[in-house]
């Protein structure tokens, strides 16, 4: 897979998403464990069967944990990346990428706080994208460590 700047902006821009959900999900399983283990109690997991579903589920809890963790480590990277890519575009450009895709805020609010009309917000994150898009793979490469290259291809 070729990484492009707007896939390493795009991942910036869902990475929060992405990590709460893993969490969430990781808080669902833990919730159950615990119930689990209160119902368990008195009654014994051998006769029931439960140990196997709660072995089960803790390895399952624990893989969400080492994705929610390597997620994060994505996002570091990501984001050192996408700062160096916003860097190369003018100021306007670079203050419109960087709320859109950095802050996660939407156009129309990024238009009104610098004081542009959202088609000119507009036109100026589509002239930000085609620029980004020009520069070469080898070069975004560059600017990721060599772990997060080689999990992507």
């Amino acid at each position: 897979m070729v990484i492009t700047a707007m896939t390493i902006l795009e991942r910036c821009r869902t990475a929060e998403r992405e990590l709460r959900l893993l969490g969430e999900r990781a808080n669902r399983y833990r919730d159950a464990l615990q119930r689990m283990t209160s119902t368990l109690d008195g009654v014994g997991a051998r006769a029931t069967g439960e140990g196997d579903r709660m072995a089960a589920m803790v390895a399952e809890t624990d893989a969400l944990e080492r994705r929610t963790d390597a997620r994060r480590e994505e996002y570091a990277a990501e984001l050192a990346a996408a700062q160096r890519l916003l860097d190369r575009l003018p100021e306007v450009e670079c203050k419109i990428m960087e709320r859109y895709y950095i802050r996660r805020q939407p156009l129309k609010a990024i238009a009104m706080e610098l004081g542009y009309s959202y088609g000119y917000a507009r036109i100026c994150k589509g002239a930000a994208r085609d620029k980004l898009e020009r520069i070469p793979a080898d070069a975004i490469e560059r600017l990721l460590p060599a772990w997060y290259t080689a999990e992507k291809t």
